[in-house]
């Protein structure tokens, strides 16, 4: 019960911090983007679009998750080892980008 347990976490944590983190990234570079907009008069769908970035790092969180949960010969703490440091990584790089 354990494993299965520890398994499924890991299954879930790259999706689930990918989405914190790109919430953070976008929410950082949509305030910066408000500052820009301010500044600008036009071309602000290229602003947009900019901010909008760090929610790509959600399509990499549920692209690992798909791939952790079709690895059947991970035991559950080598799948939560494996989710729970990608997905760190993913969500630091989400919040890196909206800061960039």
């Amino acid at each position: 019960m354990t494993a299965e347990l520890l398994k499924w976490l890991g299954i879930i944590a790259p999706m689930a911090l990918g989405a914190t983190g790109s919430a953070i990234g976008c929410m950082t570079a949509g305030s910066s983007l408000a500052g820009a907009m301010t500044r600008t008069k036009e071309k602000h769908g290229a602003l947009i679009a900019m901010s909008a970035a760090p929610s790509s790092q959600t399509i990499y969180g549920l692209v690992l998750m798909m791939m952790l949960k079709g690895a059947a010969k991970l035991s559950g703490p080598q799948a939560l080892a494996i989710g729970v440091l990608c997905g760190v990584a993913i969500m630091i790089s989400a919040i890196m980008q909206g800061k960039c």
